[in-house]
C-alpha cells in the first residue's frame, strides 16, 4: 500500500501542487498554523473543496487533540464555507435575471442598475436618494 502512495506522489499534476500550496496559504494565512498543513495533505485533505468538509472528529481521527488547535482549524473552516456561501449566494443574485450572454450590453447594465436600485433603495423617500456620479457631467445636482 505505502508503494501505491509514493507512487501517487510521484505523479502529482501542476494542478494538485497548486492546490496543495492552496492548502499550506490557509494554514499559514487564515488559521495561523502552517505547521499543520502537511498533516491534513498528508491525510487525504490535499485541496480547499475537502478542507471545507473537516469537522471535529476528523481533527481528532489525524491526530489534532491541542483543544486550541482544534477551534482554530475549525474557527478557518466556518470562515471559509460562510465565504463560500456568500459567493453562491452573490452568483445566484447575479445571474437570476440574465436572459443570454448575448443581451445588448446596455439593456443589461440598465436592467441590473433598476434592480440594484429596487433591493437596496426600496423605501428610502426621494429627499434621502444620493445618486454618486464620479463621471464630469455638470448636470447632476452635487
Amino acid at each position: 500500500n505505502m508503494v501505491g502512495i509514493d507512487a501517487a506522489a510521484e505523479h502529482k499534476t501542476e494542478n494538485d501542487i497548486a492546490n496543495e500550496n492552496m492548502v499550506r496559504e490557509w494554514f499559514a494565512i487564515t488559521v495561523g498554523l502552517p505547521h499543520f498543513a502537511d498533516l491534513f495533505i498528508a491525510n487525504g485533505y490535499e485541496n480547499m473543496h475537502l478542507i471545507r468538509e473537516i469537522e471535529e472528529q476528523n481533527l481528532e481521527d489525524i491526530g489534532v487533540h491541542t483543544s486550541y488547535h482544534k477551534q482554530q482549524i475549525l474557527n478557518g473552516v466556518r470562515a471559509l464555507n460562510a465565504l463560500h456561501e456568500h459567493g453562491r449566494m452573490m452568483h445566484a443574485y447575479h445571474t437570476k435575471n440574465e436572459e443570454s450572454p448575448a443581451d445588448n450590453v446596455n439593456l443589461m447594465e440598465g436592467k441590473q442598475q433598476t434592480q440594484r436600485s429596487d433591493d437596496t433603495y426600496g423605501n428610502i423617500a426621494d429627499d434621502e436618494f444620493v445618486v454618486y456620479d464620479d463621471s464630469d457631467d455638470n448636470d447632476c445636482r452635487t
